[in-house]
């Protein structure tokens, strides 16, 4: 985000059971704690969008 300090190659340290996320490097979607093949992978340049 421009103007905001922030640590991009980060690792998250834990996965939480509960928890659903798509993993854009892998391109699978997690939901608490077992993923499978979902979408595409992100690249450079590509632009996503989250609703909350």
């Amino acid at each position: 985000m421009p103007g905001r300090k922030y640590v991009e190659d980060k690792k998250i340290k834990e996965n939480k059971s509960w928890g659903c996320a798509y993993h854009g490097d892998y391109g699978n979607f997690f939901c608490s704690g077992s993923g499978k093949p979902y979408g595409p992978t992100y690249t450079i340049g590509d632009t996503i969008g989250c609703y909350l």
